[in-house]
C-alpha cells in the first residue's frame, strides 16, 4: 500500500536520469583510448592522484570555475584528449529507463533532483527538455557542497531547509550507495538505483 506521508520523490542526476557520470565516462575514456600512453597515466591520476580529487571536488562545489578545473586537464592530459574527456563529462546521455519511472510517479509526487555536479554541466542539464518538470533541482555548485563528501548529509538538510519537506516525506534514489547512506542518516528513506529494481520502487511508490 502507497505510504501517505510520502510527498515527493528527490533523484540523483547522473547514473539515474543520465548516464555520463564521472565514473562512466572515465569507464568508457579507458576503453576507447587504453593504448594512448597520456590518457593511462592521467586515469590513474584522476582516480588516485590528491591532486585532481582535491580539484575535482572543489570544481564539483563551484569553488572554482570550469575554466580552472578544465585548464588544468588540458595542461596535464594536452589538448586532442582533454577535449574529448571535456565533451564527455558534458554531455546529456538519456537513461531511459530513469526518465521512464519519473513519468510513472510525476502525477502523485513532487518531483525534485539533489545532484553533485559542477557549473558547466548544470548549465547542459538547464536546456535538456522536460526539467521543467521538477519543482527545483539542487546542484552543488550552486550551495558550494556535495552529497559524496564527508559532511554530505548537510546537502540534505539544506534540502529540507529550503523545502520545508522532511525525511518521513521524502524518497530519494541515487546510484551511489555512498549518497543512499548519507541520505538515511539524515532521516531520508532512500534506495540505490539500479534498473533491475525499477519495478520494486514502483510497486513501493504507486502500490
Amino acid at each position: 500500500m502507497k505510504d501517505k506521508k510520502i510527498k515527493a520523490v528527490v533523484f540523483d542526476w547522473h547514473g539515474v536520469l543520465d548516464r555520463g557520470h564521472f565514473s562512466a565516462v572515465v569507464g568508457k575514456a579507458y576503453r576507447e583510448y587504453k593504448r594512448d600512453k597520456k590518457w593511462l597515466k592521467f586515469i590513474r591520476f584522476a582516480r588516485h592522484g590528491r591532486k585532481y580529487r582535491k580539484l575535482f571536488g572543489r570544481y564539483n562545489r563551484g569553488l572554482i570555475s570550469p575554466q580552472e578545473f578544465w585548464g588544468n586537464v588540458y595542461t596535464d592530459l594536452g589538448v586532442r584528449s582533454a577535449k574529448v574527456f571535456e565533451d564527455l563529462v558534458n554531455r546529456f546521455v538519456p537513461l531511459d529507463e530513469g526518465w521512464e519511472f519519473l513519468e510513472k510517479v510525476k502525477n502523485d509526487y513532487e518531483l525534485y533532483i539533489l545532484s553533485d555536479c559542477p557549473i558547466d554541466k548544470r548549465e547542459v542539464i538547464d536546456e535538456v527538455s522536460g526539467v521543467d518538470v521538477f519543482e527545483e533541482m539542487f546542484f552543488s555548485c550552486d550551495y558550494e557542497m556535495m552529497k559524496d563528501a564527508k559532511d554530505g548529509v548537510k546537502f540534505f538538510k539544506l534540502f529540507e531547509e529550503k523545502t520545508g519537506l522532511n525525511g518521513e516525506q521524502l524518497v530519494f534514489f541515487d546510484d551511489n550507495p555512498r549518497n543512499v547512506k548519507k541520505a538515511r542518516q539524515a532521516g531520508w528513506q532512500a534506495f540505490t538505483f539500479k534498473v533491475d529494481s525499477i519495478s520494486g520502487f514502483e510497486e513501493f511508490l504507486l502500490g
